[in-house]
């Protein structure tokens, strides 16, 4: 996916979840954090949306990596998940960028098999 798409799947998350799950402090600050999450995958591409807001992040990822890996697992959202515990965030930043995350997971599960969902590697 491009960027764009990424963009639009978090909003489209955000206002999903809003619209049918439970309220959140700051619509505003959640649906921006599932933009982000949104984005977040594909920090593994050289060159993606956020890799050319953060330079050497994504080339740093990928060369470790490789592309559609760690990002693109459960793993990874479950590690996001265990660190925000850590962290002193406002809870609709943390979950926005989960359930941002967590959009291109699902989509790339559902489309031709592509990333596997217990597999990281």
């Amino acid at each position: 996916m491009e960027g764009k798409t990424h963009i639009a799947g978090g909003v489209a998350a955000g206002v999903f979840y809003l619209t049918y799950g439970e309220p959140v402090d700051s619509e505003l600050l959640f649906i921006g954090s599932c933009v982000l999450g949104a984005l977040i995958p594909d920090i593994d591409h050289t060159g993606s949306t956020l890799g050319r807001k953060v330079p050497l992040l994504d080339d740093i990822i990928s060369g470790v990596f490789g592309h559609r890996t760690i990002t693109h697992s459960l793993l990874f959202i479950i590690l996001a998940f265990i660190l925000f515990k850590w962290t002193s965030w406002p809870p609709d930043l943390e979950f926005g960028i989960l359930i941002g995350h967590s959009q291109p997971f699902v989509v790339g599960c559902s489309h031709r098999a592509r990333d596997s969902v217990f597999m990281a590697f």
